[in-house]
């Protein structure tokens, strides 16, 4: 991954440095594609070379993380530690090794998950000029394709292979949710958004009660669900399942989703789209647009989808999740959101009460969020659950001080349980600015 500058033409009154996002030298759509079978073994080495740190997603699998390293050393890491995850954060310099898991045909996406890396919204913005050491928002390719986007974005065509194997079928009849997608207008009380609301009736529920972020959607890990996307905008959109092992075609990527001849469709004004699926895991994992307007995911197109295991019911009282997202489109000066809220209604906890905390980061640029939970100035303790939606092996999941680093399109899981009663609060540091969102945590 790399940052490409274009000086500025000799006599340009400008005088501004114009600057492309890259991997391996190229910007989407001109990236190297790569075509792979199911089961193939597939190692990359990856290498940031750029000034910004990249939390690179995978749609539609896992890899795993085998080494890293800073630009000088890179150590293979034990079994015992390797990371099973859907995205990874690499630091400035840093190094992998990963193995692609590669286990479902179709067409899928390699990318930096932030929205400044791969979305074509950012190319005509306010350039760099010369002898700043600010970023530019301006980093593509001139030239976007049908996707809709650029920059840092890899296409893995993955083909059937010896292992294919086609998915036995459930008995039980599909769950039917119908996901509206909707404007809702700005008012004294509510500030203008783009959302996502659950019809379970026959009529829509009223946009005023319309949240940001979408509400959680609970599924069932390996109950077939059939999830109709009902697009009320003025303006195309997509759905991405972040995370969840499917079908290329259900995956959210217009034009690029699907196999073969057959490409997804974006979900078009007035129009509806189907996405099956049965998730095959438990886990925390996000859906959220795939439309790379940046106006839809800043105006609320985003929210958890948590898979529980068959049998177990969702407890709000004790599952709890934290979405955060951003107030604004300017990244170093909109307030940071913690379930849609630059002031969040306090969290309250009962003493000797085992919780399940979700931690997601939908911001679109704000890689590198630190939370806390803290008593006073130190952190207590919570035990690590999973990464992505993906359990962690008993060396990884374990007690320890309760502050995570929540790099874009992350998610983590923890436990916690208050051993007494007290004030606690809930903390989310932005490094670059040291801006806080803040949840008071109260232990009665």
């Amino acid at each position: 991954m790399g940052i490409w500058l274009k000086r500025p033409a000799e006599g340009d009154p400008q005088q501004k440095i114009e600057q492309f996002a890259v991997i391996n030298g190229k910007s989407w759509p001109h990236t190297e594609q790569f075509t792979f079978r199911v089961g193939e073994p597939v190692h990359w080495r990856l290498i940031n070379t750029s000034f910004f740190d990249h939390p690179m997603h995978l749609h539609g699998h896992y890899f795993r993380v085998t080494s890293e390293g800073n630009g000088e050393t890179d150590k293979p890491l034990p079994s015992e530690r390797q990371r099973l995850v859907v995205t990874d954060r690499m630091l400035i310099g840093d190094t992998r090794s990963v193995e692609l898991l590669l286990d479902h045909e179709g067409r899928w996406l390699f990318h930096c998950h932030l929205l400044v890396h791969m979305s074509g919204e950012y190319r005509f913005m306010e350039l760099l000029p010369v002898g700043s050491n600010m970023p530019a928002l301006g980093m593509h390719h001139s030239m976007a394709d049908a996707t809709g986007m650029s920059g840092i974005v890899l296409g893995i065509t993955v083909l059937p292979g010896a292992t294919s194997a086609t998915p036995a079928a459930s008995a039980a009849p599909p769950r039917q949710i119908r996901l509206l997608v909707r404007e809702r207008p700005g008012s004294e009380r509510y500030s203008a958004a783009t959302v996502f609301q659950l019809q379970e009736g026959s009529q829509p529920p009223p946009l005023e009660a319309a949240t940001v972020p979408g509400p959680p959607l609970v599924l069932t890990q390996g109950e077939p669900v059939e999830i109709t996307v009902v697009n009320q905008l003025s303006e195309p959109t997509a759905v991405h399942w972040h995370g969840i092992e499917l079908d290329s075609y259900y995956d959210g990527v217009p034009v690029w989703g699907g196999a073969g001849d057959k490409h997804a469709p974006a979900v078009m004004p007035g129009q509806s789209f189907v996405a099956r699926f049965a998730p095959p895991r438990a886990g925390t994992f996000i859906y959220h647009t795939h439309w790379h307007d940046f106006r839809q995911l800043i105006g609320g197109l985003y929210g958890p989808l948590i898979v529980l295991p068959p049998g177990q019911k969702y407890d709000p009282e004790t599952d709890k999740t934290m979405v955060i997202g951003l107030g604004g489109a300017d990244d170093q000066k909109a307030p940071l959101l913690l379930n849609g809220s630059a002031q969040p209604e306090p969290l309250h906890l009962k003493s000797g009460v085992a919780y399940r905390l979700r931690l997601i980061n939908m911001t679109p640029n704000n890689g590198g969020l630190q939370v806390s939970l803290l008593a006073g100035a130190s952190p207590v303790r919570w035990r690590a659950l999973a990464k992505d939606g993906a359990d962690l092996p008993p060396a990884q999941g374990i007690e320890q001080e309760a502050r995570q680093v929540v790099a874009v399109g992350e998610t983590y899981d923890f436990e916690f349980q208050p051993a007494a009663p007290g004030d606690l609060r809930l903390e989310v540091l932005r490094p670059f600015s040291r801006t806080f969102a803040v949840a008071e945590v109260q232990v009665r």
